[in-house]
């Protein structure tokens, strides 16, 4: 299964395990956004799930990425670090500011994703 399809189930188990498909229920996930990079800042319009994978053969101090979310225009919060290869799913409040820092290694795959939770109509 390919990793951002698997993602993708993962969300939407996480979300059903919260009351989401419940007949009462006013939330959904939105599409998935992917057009984000790195040392940008970005605002949650909604609360969401930011997915992050990073990858990269270099064993060394600058082989990793941080990201970090917080309420201030420069979000210094440490909320998630991969080291060599992983991935991050990170829940993210509406209105919080976010961004991800990398480190200097060459990086073999990199992608952040950000999923909405958003209110049905």
């Amino acid at each position: 299964m390919h990793l951002r399809s698997l993602f993708r189930v993962t969300i939407l188990v996480l979300f059903l395990a919260l009351g989401g498909c419940e007949k009462e229920s006013t939330f959904q996930l939105g599409d998935v956004q992917n057009e984000f990079q790195s040392e940008i800042v970005y605002k949650a319009e909604t609360d969401g799930f930011l997915v992050i994978h990073y990858s990269s053969n270099w064993m060394g101090d600058n082989s990793f990425i941080k990201v970090f979310s917080d309420s201030t225009q420069d979000p210094s919060t440490l909320i998630g670090t991969i080291t060599i290869t992983g991935t991050l799913m990170l829940p993210i409040k509406r209105n919080c500011n976010w961004k991800v820092v990398l480190g200097t290694s060459p990086i073999n795959d990199f992608s952040i994703m950000w999923y909405p939770i958003i209110q049905s109509k």
